[in-house]
This record gives structure tokens, C-alpha cells and sequence, in this order.
């Protein structure tokens, strides 16, 4: 759960640095933000998110394929995917 919290720390001070905003003097942790930019910011952030696994998730099948192949004597398909 730490994990998570720093994750959401993270995207909340990068949102609020990206609307280049003041924060009230009274408030100076306050940042005011329309669901719209929150949505959108969001919806960047898992298509992200998504694109990077899917990313991670070929490279790791690519390595257990040339490993496979490579135990298995087929040095020709060394590099196939």
C-alpha cells in the first residue's frame, strides 16, 4: 500500500506543477483542478501505463522465447519472435 500512495503523491504533484497555478496564501497545498483536467490527466496516465506493460510484457515473452530456443538446440530461431 506504501507503494501505491507514493504513486498517487507523485501523479498529484505532477498534475498540479502541469496547470502552472498558485495555490492561495492560505492555502498553499490547495490546488484547484476541473474534473475535466483530472480525467484527462488520468486517462494519459494509464494509457501510459498500459503501453509500458505491453511493452514489458512482449520483451519477457522475446527473452523466454530465445531461451527456450536457445536449451532447445534451435540456435536459428535465436531471434525470432
Amino acid at each position: 500500500m506504501e507503494k501505491e500512495l507514493e504513486i498517487i503523491e507523485a501523479l498529484w504533484r505532477d498534475l498540479g506543477e502541469k496547470t502552472d497555478r498558485n495555490s492561495p496564501v492560505e492555502y498553499p497545498e490547495m490546488c484547484l483542478i476541473t474534473f475535466e483536467e483530472f480525467r484527462d490527466y488520468m486517462l494519459d496516465f494509464i494509457d501510459d501505463m498500459i503501453t509500458y506493460n505491453l511493452t514489458s510484457l512482449k520483451r519477457n515473452i522475446h527473452e523466454r522465447r530465445i531461451g527456450r530456443n536457445y536449451r532447445n538446440g534451435n540456435k536459428s530461431k535465436l531471434w525470432k519472435i
